[in-house]
């Protein structure tokens, strides 16, 4: 089972703009994760893998550039559906504290 949404966290993050994400819920067997994950492309927030090529192209065409990074950030689901809260708590928390640390590693504009 896998549930995969496209969702603008922006507003969550304290972010100016839009800051669309992937959010899924995996799971194998009995275990659940929670999953949070986009590409950074010069500075960009990108959710969808067609979008991210087409930037890609896009860059590497007007700027010469074709680098960035994937951010994916994971935590387990404990219980039942009451631990997806916790878990969308947890992803959320980690992602404000790390967004400002992300830059360092991904190439910027």
């Amino acid at each position: 089972m896998a549930l995969i949404e496209d969702v603008d966290m922006a507003e969550t993050f304290g972010r100016p703009g839009r800051f669309e994400i992937t959010r899924a819920i995996i799971q194998k067997g009995r275990s659940r994760l929670m999953v949070y994950f986009w590409f950074d492309q010069a500075g960009q927030v990108i959710a969808g893998d067609f979008a991210v090529k087409a930037n890609l192209l896009l860059n590497g065409m007007l700027l010469g550039r074709t680098d960035g990074g994937v951010v994916r950030l994971i935590t387990p689901i404990i219980g039942g559906d009451a631990g997806i809260a916790a878990a969308e708590e947890r992803l959320q928390a980690f992602a404000r504290a790390a967004l400002d640390e992300i830059p360092r590693f991904v190439p910027g504009p």
